[in-house]
């Protein structure tokens, strides 16, 4: 699940309050608003929400008659004027799109005056960064132009994942980069009740279900952060349990490549799952006692099962020797399913290790631990 698979329709009305209501306090000055949040902390789902969602729309903004209207930066695919411009004649519900610039430009200003004549006007342009190129001036330069028109009827709302401040961040905005200097307001983390609604429309989505005590434990483990909660849940739905996620989330490759992406950027808020992570990661690669790093993070069985390979590796280990020496007099109860499983868990778990661990199949015969060099 993406964000837009969400049905914002349906997004709480208590969702992201504190910061709706910033928002709010803001447009309502009729001001305008630079939204500032890492990729995957659910900016984009503010300003969704905000401008589909009806119910918080009253919440927030009770006292006039508003219209919101989003321009998407992720759309446009050939970077020039003339289709970023169609592109935001589209978010205006124009019937007509006209190719010829002049024509574009006539229609967007006779929609917006229509809208500006019975409502106070919010421009948003969501993922800003997309179209921050010199030949897409002439687009924001006709857009400043709309604004002192009609001004104070409009305002904008900028989505960015890092604040732009400076002459050359600002400078193929046009004069629209000084409205993006107004205000400077920086997307939260989600809160316990925004996170246990973003955990269950997810659920929904893989068709699964968690207790009370499961969804605490990904909220704490995310740090409430959306993008992370949105993993954890699908590592779940895979079947992988929170406790072994919690001991080394590289159980899940799917996982691990998530936290190592974002391990790569610096202005992410704390998030636990991740600082397991990384602590696992240079543990593994700073330790030169390779068995004590491993088995931090297998169960008890899979432990005495590696640790045996281990002493042994490079060794063809027969099946029952290893049933024998592991559980004793216990291993008569061990079926082949449950010894197979056991092999099956440590192969996965020991996919990330470092250095590179492979447990082979001696077919007829039994296992061989190989460890590279």
């Amino acid at each position: 699940m993406d964000f837009e698979t969400l049905s914002f329709e349906k997004v709480p009305v208590t969702f992201q309050e504190n910061l709706l209501e910033e928002i709010a306090d803001l447009i309502s000055k009729r001001e305008s608003i630079q939204l500032v949040g890492v990729p995957g902390l659910g900016s984009s789902l503010v300003v969704k929400a905000l401008s589909q969602n009806v119910a918080i729309q009253k919440k927030h903004f009770s006292a006039k008659k508003y219209a919101f209207l989003r321009l998407d930066g992720t759309m446009l695919l050939e970077r020039n004027t003339l289709n970023l411009s169609r592109i935001f004649l589209t978010t205006l519900n124009s019937s007509e799109i006209p190719n010829d610039p002049i024509a574009v430009y006539n229609r967007i200003e006779d929609e917006i005056t229509t809208l500006c004549r019975d409502n106070f006007l919010v421009l948003i342009i969501d993922h800003l960064r997309e179209l921050d190129f010199e030949n897409l001036k002439p687009f924001f330069l006709n857009l400043y132009q709309l604004y002192r028109r009609f001004e104070p009827k409009i305002s904008f709302i900028f989505v960015t994942a890092a604040p732009l401040t400076s002459s050359s961040d600002l400078a193929n905005f046009d004069m629209l980069g000084q409205l993006m200097l107004q205000n400077i307001i920086f997307t939260p983390i989600f809160n316990k009740s925004d996170a246990f609604w973003f955990i269950d429309e997810k659920l929904n989505q893989i068709h699964f279900k968690l207790g009370i005590s499961e969804r605490e434990k990904i909220f704490k483990l995310s740090g409430g952060f959306p993008r992370t909660i949105k993993r954890l849940v699908e590592s779940v739905g895979r079947g992988y349990k929170l406790s072994e996620l919690e001991l080394n989330p590289s159980v899940d490759s799917v996982l691990a490549f998530h936290l190592s992406e974002m391990s790569e950027n610096r202005d992410l808020p704390p998030i636990p799952i991740l600082e397991i992570y990384l602590r696992l990661k240079n543990t593994r690669q700073n330790s030169e006692v390779f068995g004590e790093v491993i088995t931090k993070w297998l169960t008890r069985n899979e432990e005495k099962v590696f640790q045996y390979l281990l002493a042994n590796k490079g060794k063809i280990v027969e099946r029952n020797n290893i049933i024998e020496e592991v559980w004793g007099d216990g291993g008569i109860g061990i079926s082949d399913h449950a010894y197979d499983q056991i092999i099956h868990r440590l192969r996965g778990k020991l996919l990330t290790a470092t250095p590179k661990v492979e447990i082979e199949t001696i077919r007829g015969r039994g296992h061989c631990l190989k460890v590279e060099k």
